[in-house]
């Protein structure tokens, strides 16, 4: 599969708790407008860095109810997103991050 031409992703309710490192999973795409992320469970994880950044053509992400509950670095995570319309966060406990350094940094849209 040439994951080159996906335009969707959706991961919802998907079940990676034993998954340890995804920064910057979603770099290689360059066509992806749209990723459902909602209800992800990421509990065993302490970095996602960049698992987003970069993709100025994403429109909408989703990560509401996403379980980021050991989570401490969300670096880069929407950096460079210039055609975003939207972004949901809502629902995610975010008390164990530390380190948000350009998370939202050159975000127009």
């Amino acid at each position: 599969m040439n994951s080159r031409k996906l335009s969707y992703v959706n991961l919802s309710h998907a079940n990676i708790s034993s998954v340890t490192e995804i920064s910057y999973l979603f770099n290689i795409n360059s066509n992806l407008e749209s990723i459902d992320l909602s209800y992800l469970d990421v509990s065993s994880l302490t970095k996602i860095e960049g698992m987003l950044e970069g993709k100025s053509y994403y429109k909408s992400v989703n990560l509401s109810h996403a379980n980021i509950s050991s989570v401490t670095d969300f670096s880069n995570m929407f950096s460079d997103f210039t055609s975003i319309e939207s972004i949901d966060l809502s629902y995610i406990n975010i008390s164990t991050l530390l380190n948000m350094e350009s998370t939202f940094y050159n975000c127009t849209n």
